[in-house]
Protein backbone atom coordinates (compact mmCIF):
# COMPACT_ATOMS: atom_id res chain seq x y z
CA UNK A 1 0.00 0.00 0.00
CA UNK A 2 1.78 3.28 -0.75
CA UNK A 3 2.11 6.14 1.27
CA UNK A 4 -1.30 8.28 -0.49
CA UNK A 5 -3.41 5.18 0.26
CA UNK A 6 -2.15 4.98 3.72
CA UNK A 7 -3.02 8.90 4.34
CA UNK A 8 -6.37 8.27 2.45
CA UNK A 9 -7.01 5.00 4.32
CA UNK A 10 -6.55 6.09 8.52
CA UNK A 11 -8.57 9.44 8.58
CA UNK A 12 -11.25 7.59 6.85
CA UNK A 13 -11.45 4.38 9.36
CA UNK A 14 -11.03 7.12 12.33
CA UNK A 15 -14.18 9.16 10.84
CA UNK A 16 -16.04 5.81 11.08
CA UNK A 17 -14.75 4.67 14.00
CA UNK A 18 -16.23 8.19 15.78
CA UNK A 19 -19.46 7.77 13.15
CA UNK A 20 -20.30 4.03 14.93
CA UNK A 21 -19.19 5.51 18.56
CA UNK A 22 -21.65 8.34 18.08
CA UNK A 23 -24.48 6.08 16.36
CA UNK A 24 -23.94 3.89 19.94
CA UNK A 25 -23.76 6.68 22.28
CA UNK A 26 -27.56 7.75 20.69
CA UNK A 27 -29.01 4.66 20.76
CA UNK A 28 -27.70 4.25 25.01
CA UNK A 29 -28.88 7.21 25.44
CA UNK A 30 -32.15 6.94 23.72
CA UNK A 31 -32.80 3.26 25.52
CA UNK A 32 -31.68 5.51 28.98
CA UNK A 33 -34.54 8.07 27.90
CA UNK A 34 -37.05 5.20 27.29
CA UNK A 35 -35.60 3.54 30.63
CA UNK A 36 -35.87 6.42 32.82
CA UNK A 37 -39.53 7.65 31.02
CA UNK A 38 -40.68 4.39 31.50
CA UNK A 39 -39.52 4.29 35.16
CA UNK A 40 -40.84 8.10 35.94
CA UNK A 41 -44.49 7.00 34.55
CA UNK A 42 -44.56 3.48 36.44
CA UNK A 43 -44.10 5.69 39.48
CA UNK A 44 -46.10 8.36 38.63
CA UNK A 45 -49.06 5.75 37.79
CA UNK A 46 -48.42 4.30 41.51
CA UNK A 47 -48.39 7.18 43.03
CA UNK A 48 -51.87 8.26 41.44
CA UNK A 49 -53.46 5.07 42.46
CA UNK A 50 -51.74 5.08 45.96
CA UNK A 51 -53.57 8.43 46.31
CA UNK A 52 -56.97 7.49 45.09
CA UNK A 53 -57.07 4.05 47.01
CA UNK A 54 -56.71 6.40 50.22
CA UNK A 55 -59.35 7.77 52.91
CA UNK A 56 -59.09 11.28 53.20
CA UNK A 57 -60.48 13.20 56.08
CA UNK A 58 -62.91 14.91 53.65
CA UNK A 59 -64.04 12.28 52.27
CA UNK A 60 -64.73 11.04 55.60
CA UNK A 61 -66.02 14.34 56.58
CA UNK A 62 -68.69 13.58 53.49
CA UNK A 63 -69.86 10.03 55.15
CA UNK A 64 -69.80 11.48 58.22
CA UNK A 65 -72.49 14.20 57.25
CA UNK A 66 -73.98 11.63 55.07
CA UNK A 67 -74.48 9.25 58.06
CA UNK A 68 -75.95 11.68 60.29
CA UNK A 69 -78.64 13.05 57.71
CA UNK A 70 -79.92 8.85 57.41
CA UNK A 71 -80.14 9.13 60.86
CA UNK A 72 -81.08 12.53 61.81
CA UNK A 73 -84.05 12.01 64.71
CA UNK A 74 -81.27 10.16 66.58
CA UNK A 75 -78.28 11.77 65.83
CA UNK A 76 -80.14 15.41 67.17
CA UNK A 77 -81.25 13.41 70.25
CA UNK A 78 -77.89 12.18 71.05
CA UNK A 79 -76.06 15.50 70.80
CA UNK A 80 -78.44 17.31 72.38
CA UNK A 81 -78.31 14.37 75.31
CA UNK A 82 -74.32 14.15 74.79
CA UNK A 83 -74.12 17.83 75.33
CA UNK A 84 -76.52 18.33 78.46
CA UNK A 85 -74.85 15.20 80.53
CA UNK A 86 -71.54 16.49 79.18
CA UNK A 87 -71.57 20.21 81.33
CA UNK A 88 -74.16 18.55 83.98
CA UNK A 89 -71.72 15.80 85.45
CA UNK A 90 -69.01 18.11 84.37
CA UNK A 91 -70.41 20.88 87.01
CA UNK A 92 -71.66 18.35 88.98
CA UNK A 93 -68.55 16.37 89.26
CA UNK A 94 -66.00 19.44 89.98
CA UNK A 95 -68.46 20.04 92.89
CA UNK A 96 -68.32 16.42 94.30
CA UNK A 97 -64.35 16.47 93.79
CA UNK A 98 -64.21 19.29 95.56
CA UNK A 99 -66.40 18.06 98.44
CA UNK A 100 -64.62 14.71 98.63
CA UNK A 101 -61.58 16.64 98.67
CA UNK A 102 -62.27 18.15 102.04
CA UNK A 103 -64.07 15.54 103.73
CA UNK A 104 -60.59 13.45 102.78
CA UNK A 105 -58.53 16.68 104.33
CA UNK A 106 -60.63 16.34 107.35
CA UNK A 107 -60.48 12.53 108.17
CA UNK A 108 -56.77 12.55 107.53
CA UNK A 109 -56.13 15.35 110.09
CA UNK A 110 -58.41 13.43 112.95
CA UNK A 111 -57.27 10.32 111.74
CA UNK A 112 -53.89 10.97 111.24
CA UNK A 113 -53.84 8.14 108.17
CA UNK A 114 -51.94 9.14 105.10
CA UNK A 115 -53.32 11.78 102.96
CA UNK A 116 -51.88 10.67 99.57
CA UNK A 117 -54.10 7.85 99.63
CA UNK A 118 -57.43 9.46 100.48
CA UNK A 119 -56.42 12.02 97.67
CA UNK A 120 -55.91 9.10 95.74
CA UNK A 121 -58.64 7.84 96.16
CA UNK A 122 -60.44 11.23 96.18
CA UNK A 123 -59.19 11.59 92.64
CA UNK A 124 -59.95 7.65 91.08
CA UNK A 125 -63.61 7.47 92.20
CA UNK A 126 -64.62 10.93 89.93
CA UNK A 127 -62.14 9.84 87.40
CA UNK A 128 -63.65 6.31 86.96
CA UNK A 129 -67.27 7.26 86.65
CA UNK A 130 -66.80 10.65 84.56
CA UNK A 131 -64.94 7.67 82.25
CA UNK A 132 -67.87 5.37 82.32
CA UNK A 133 -70.09 8.44 81.70
CA UNK A 134 -68.31 9.45 79.14
CA UNK A 135 -67.67 6.30 77.89
CA UNK A 136 -71.46 5.47 77.47
CA UNK A 137 -72.39 9.28 75.91
CA UNK A 138 -69.70 8.15 73.13
CA UNK A 139 -70.74 4.90 72.66
CA UNK A 140 -74.47 6.39 72.20
CA UNK A 141 -72.59 9.16 69.28
CA UNK A 142 -71.14 6.25 67.58
CA UNK A 143 -74.13 3.83 67.28
CA UNK A 144 -76.10 6.52 65.82
CA UNK A 145 -73.27 7.40 63.50
CA UNK A 146 -72.76 4.15 62.29
CA UNK A 147 -76.36 2.74 62.27
CA UNK A 148 -76.79 5.82 59.25
CA UNK A 149 -73.83 4.38 57.93
CA UNK A 150 -75.00 1.25 57.25
CA UNK A 151 -78.75 2.33 56.25
CA UNK A 152 -80.26 0.55 59.71
CA UNK A 153 -84.05 0.45 59.95
CA UNK A 154 -85.90 1.66 62.70
CA UNK A 155 -83.53 3.46 64.49
CA UNK A 156 -84.50 3.61 68.27
CA UNK A 157 -83.13 6.38 70.26
CA UNK A 158 -83.86 4.38 73.22
CA UNK A 159 -82.46 0.84 71.74
CA UNK A 160 -79.55 3.35 70.89
CA UNK A 161 -79.37 4.35 74.96
CA UNK A 162 -79.47 0.56 75.84
CA UNK A 163 -76.36 -0.56 73.37
CA UNK A 164 -74.50 2.27 74.67
CA UNK A 165 -75.21 1.26 77.80
CA UNK A 166 -74.88 -2.41 77.12
CA UNK A 167 -70.96 -1.21 76.31
CA UNK A 168 -69.91 1.31 78.36
CA UNK A 169 -68.11 -0.58 80.49
CA UNK A 170 -66.10 -2.57 78.07
CA UNK A 171 -65.59 0.32 75.85
CA UNK A 172 -63.99 2.12 79.04
CA UNK A 173 -61.71 -0.68 79.86
CA UNK A 174 -60.16 -0.12 75.99
CA UNK A 175 -60.05 3.37 76.69
CA UNK A 176 -57.93 2.05 79.98
CA UNK A 177 -55.57 -0.05 77.45
CA UNK A 178 -54.24 2.28 75.19
CA UNK A 179 -53.72 5.21 78.18
CA UNK A 180 -52.02 2.58 79.75
CA UNK A 181 -49.79 1.86 76.47
CA UNK A 182 -49.44 5.77 76.12
CA UNK A 183 -47.97 5.67 79.56
CA UNK A 184 -45.59 3.09 79.18
CA UNK A 185 -42.87 4.86 77.51
CA UNK A 186 -42.96 7.98 80.05
CA UNK A 187 -43.05 5.55 83.23
CA UNK A 188 -40.12 3.28 81.32
CA UNK A 189 -38.15 6.66 81.19
CA UNK A 190 -39.09 7.26 84.23
CA UNK A 191 -37.61 4.10 85.80
CA UNK A 192 -34.66 3.86 83.70
CA UNK A 193 -33.35 7.32 84.43
CA UNK A 194 -34.22 6.91 88.30
CA UNK A 195 -32.21 3.79 88.59
CA UNK A 196 -29.42 5.14 86.42
CA UNK A 197 -28.85 8.35 88.38
CA UNK A 198 -29.62 6.34 92.00
CA UNK A 199 -26.05 4.72 91.07
CA UNK A 200 -24.40 7.05 88.97
CA UNK A 201 -23.49 10.68 89.71
CA UNK A 202 -24.80 13.15 87.37
CA UNK A 203 -24.76 16.73 87.39
CA UNK A 204 -28.36 18.74 86.66
CA UNK A 205 -26.43 20.38 83.45
CA UNK A 206 -26.66 16.42 82.12
CA UNK A 207 -30.41 15.76 83.14
CA UNK A 208 -31.58 19.55 82.10
CA UNK A 209 -29.88 18.10 78.66
CA UNK A 210 -31.44 15.33 78.43
CA UNK A 211 -34.58 15.92 78.99
CA UNK A 212 -35.69 17.10 75.40
CA UNK A 213 -34.18 13.85 73.74
CA UNK A 214 -37.01 12.11 76.46
CA UNK A 215 -39.22 14.43 75.63
CA UNK A 216 -38.69 13.96 71.77
CA UNK A 217 -38.96 10.00 72.70
CA UNK A 218 -41.87 10.15 74.63
CA UNK A 219 -43.50 12.10 71.68
CA UNK A 220 -42.76 9.42 69.39
CA UNK A 221 -44.14 6.82 71.53
CA UNK A 222 -47.24 9.07 71.43
CA UNK A 223 -47.94 9.28 67.59
CA UNK A 224 -47.03 5.74 67.14
CA UNK A 225 -49.91 4.41 69.60
CA UNK A 226 -52.35 6.48 68.14
CA UNK A 227 -51.05 5.69 64.74
CA UNK A 228 -52.12 1.84 65.64
CA UNK A 229 -54.45 1.69 68.11
CA UNK A 230 -56.99 4.92 67.45
CA UNK A 231 -59.49 2.31 66.25
CA UNK A 232 -59.66 0.51 69.54
CA UNK A 233 -62.46 2.26 71.30
CA UNK A 234 -64.80 1.34 67.83
CA UNK A 235 -63.32 -2.46 67.60
CA UNK A 236 -64.15 -2.94 71.18
CA UNK A 237 -68.44 -1.13 70.86
CA UNK A 238 -68.72 -2.55 67.37
CA UNK A 239 -67.33 -6.13 67.75
CA UNK A 240 -68.73 -7.45 71.40
CA UNK A 241 -67.51 -10.83 70.74
CA UNK A 242 -63.87 -9.96 70.31
CA UNK A 243 -61.67 -11.18 73.91
CA UNK A 244 -60.53 -7.40 75.22
CA UNK A 245 -57.26 -8.06 75.14
CA UNK A 246 -57.30 -9.00 71.29
CA UNK A 247 -58.96 -5.18 70.54
CA UNK A 248 -55.48 -3.90 70.35
CA UNK A 249 -54.27 -6.73 67.87
CA UNK A 250 -57.83 -5.97 65.68
CA UNK A 251 -57.11 -2.51 65.58
CA UNK A 252 -53.64 -2.56 64.22
CA UNK A 253 -54.95 -5.02 61.99
CA UNK A 254 -57.40 -2.67 60.67
CA UNK A 255 -54.68 0.02 59.56
CA UNK A 256 -51.62 -2.15 58.81
CA UNK A 257 -51.97 -0.88 55.32
CA UNK A 258 -53.72 2.24 55.25
CA UNK A 259 -55.12 4.34 57.96
CA UNK A 260 -52.39 5.15 59.99
CA UNK A 261 -51.61 9.17 58.81
CA UNK A 262 -55.42 9.78 58.47
CA UNK A 263 -55.29 8.91 62.15
CA UNK A 264 -52.69 11.14 63.17
CA UNK A 265 -54.12 13.78 60.99
CA UNK A 266 -56.97 13.42 62.60
CA UNK A 267 -55.71 13.98 65.72
CA UNK A 268 -53.47 17.06 64.32
CA UNK A 269 -56.80 18.72 62.95
CA UNK A 270 -58.48 17.67 66.64
CA UNK A 271 -55.12 19.80 68.18
CA UNK A 272 -55.68 22.27 65.87
CA UNK A 273 -59.49 22.99 66.33
CA UNK A 274 -59.12 23.46 69.98
CA UNK A 275 -56.15 25.97 69.46
CA UNK A 276 -58.49 27.93 67.38
CA UNK A 277 -60.95 27.56 70.19
CA UNK A 278 -59.24 28.79 72.59
CA UNK A 279 -58.13 32.17 70.33
CA UNK A 280 -61.31 32.65 69.02
CA UNK A 281 -62.38 32.32 72.80
CA UNK A 282 -59.78 34.72 74.15
CA UNK A 283 -60.78 37.09 71.55
CA UNK A 284 -64.22 36.97 72.29
CA UNK A 285 -64.04 37.65 76.08
CA UNK A 286 -61.80 40.56 75.30
CA UNK A 287 -64.57 42.08 73.10
CA UNK A 288 -67.58 40.95 74.67
CA UNK A 289 -66.48 40.30 77.87
CA UNK A 290 -67.86 36.59 77.95
CA UNK A 291 -66.59 33.46 80.30
CA UNK A 292 -63.59 32.23 77.92
CA UNK A 293 -64.01 28.74 79.80
CA UNK A 294 -66.82 28.08 78.62
CA UNK A 295 -66.74 28.94 74.87
CA UNK A 296 -63.07 26.96 75.19
CA UNK A 297 -65.21 24.05 76.65
CA UNK A 298 -67.77 23.94 73.40
CA UNK A 299 -64.94 24.62 71.13
CA UNK A 300 -63.16 21.11 72.46
CA UNK A 301 -66.57 19.27 72.88
CA UNK A 302 -67.05 20.07 68.94
CA UNK A 303 -63.39 19.29 68.47
CA UNK A 304 -63.67 15.46 69.77
CA UNK A 305 -67.11 15.06 68.53
CA UNK A 306 -65.96 15.88 65.19
CA UNK A 307 -62.69 13.85 65.24
CA UNK A 308 -64.29 10.81 67.21
CA UNK A 309 -67.01 10.77 64.40
CA UNK A 310 -63.90 10.45 61.60
CA UNK A 311 -62.67 7.67 63.22
CA UNK A 312 -65.68 5.86 63.46
CA UNK A 313 -66.51 6.05 59.57
CA UNK A 314 -62.66 5.07 59.21
CA UNK A 315 -63.43 2.21 60.90
CA UNK A 316 -66.27 1.49 58.45
CA UNK A 317 -64.13 1.67 55.55
CA UNK A 318 -61.34 0.24 57.04
CA UNK A 319 -63.78 -3.20 58.21
CA UNK A 320 -65.35 -3.39 55.02
CA UNK A 321 -62.03 -3.38 53.37
CA UNK A 322 -60.66 -6.01 55.52
CA UNK A 323 -63.39 -8.65 55.63
CA UNK A 324 -61.57 -10.95 58.18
Amino acid sequence: MSLNELTDYYPLRLQLRRRSLKLSLLKATGRFQKYTKSLVRRARSKTIAFARRQYYPTSAYADLRIAAARNEDTFITALMLLVVLTFSITTTGFQFLLTFLGTATAVADLTHVNGSLLLLVSFAIPAILGGWVAAFLVNVFSITLMDGATRKINQSVRLTIRRGLRAASRTANAWLLVIALLATAPLALLIISSIYTHFVTISKTAILAAIPYALVACALWVVYVLAQYSLVPSVALFEPDLALPKVLGRSRHLVKRRGRIFSIVIYLLAAVAVAAAYLMASLIQNIFHIDKAALVSIGALAAVLGSHGLMVMLYRKRKLARKN
